[in-house]
């Protein structure tokens, strides 16, 4: 008996240090009055990396979004109380809790801003020593890690609100599948009453992101095989998807779940 006893506090003693402290915490939360009360700037700060990134996702976890990153799923599971449904609505955020989410996005955002801006200084640096051309002075192609928890919901180009280019991401049965169109107001031969509107150019299909990059690619349909529709860079400093091409004009898409069509 002891030598199994001692066999298993060694596991759990190896098991601890290879994933993240918080998973072993008591309470099974890493902010647990995040729900209740406004976190403060010095307790964002104080939190790693990875730990801000729960602490975010555990806000809406509570009411039922879904986590899809590996390591995510493997920390909400152990908490007992993580139960994702389909019927998850951002409305049933508090403000609070909508507060609170912005507090620790600002900071993450902040932080992998700050790794572009080294990023491209270095390849700034690099380019005028001559060694080495640098492709682009845009922070566009700085590489930035994303996460599809962010990805999955709507994204909008608008710079003309009254013809708005929409981007939707969404999960199925552990695929991503996006559905892009474009907005105008009129019926489906470009005229109608003042509260009419219709989706124009409506393509779906497989989305695949690249995590430790931030690049996007959506295809024709739902197999790879099918060729690319288009292609988005996450651009960190903008905090947008932009679209990849070689076309003078990319439109950017900022994310906004709360997104409706105005007339």
């Amino acid at each position: 008996m002891m030598k199994k006893t001692g066999k298993k506090l060694l596991l759990t003693a190896f098991l601890a240090a290879m994933l993240p402290t918080t998973v072993f915490a008591g309470s099974g939360d890493i902010l647990p009055d995040s729900g209740t009360e406004l976190i403060s700037q010095e307790t964002a700060d104080a939190l790693s990396d990875w730990d801000l990134r729960a602490a975010r996702y555990e806000i809406t976890a509570r009411h039922g979004k879904e986590v899809y990153s590996q390591d995510m799923k493997d920390y909400f599971e152990s908490t007992g109380w993580y139960q994702p449904s389909d019927s998850y609505d951002i409305s049933s955020l508090s403000d609070t809790e909508k507060t609170n989410i912005q507090t620790l996005y600002n900071e993450e955002l902040e932080r992998k801003q700050q790794t572009a801006r080294e990023q491209f200084e270095e390849n700034q640096r690099i380019s005028a020593s001559g060694d080495v051309q640098v492709m682009s002075s845009s922070f566009v192609y700085m590489d930035s890690p994303y996460a599809y928890e962010d990805l999955v919901g709507t994204w909008v180009y608008d710079a003309d609100p009254t013809y708005p280019h929409v981007l939707e991401i969404r999960e199925e049965g552990g695929l991503f599948y996006y559905e892009y169109y474009s907005i105008a107001p009129g019926n489906d031969s470009g005229i109608g009453f003042a509260n009419t509107y219709t989706k124009w150019g409506r393509f779906h299909g497989l989305a695949e992101l690249n995590t430790e990059t931030g690049y996007l690619t959506c295809y024709n349909d739902d197999t790879k095989d099918s060729g690319i529709f288009e292609s988005y860079v996450y651009d960190v400093m903008s905090d947008t998807f932009v679209e990849a091409t070689n076309d003078q004009y990319r439109k950017s898409f900022s994310k906004n779940d709360e997104f409706e069509y105005v007339l």
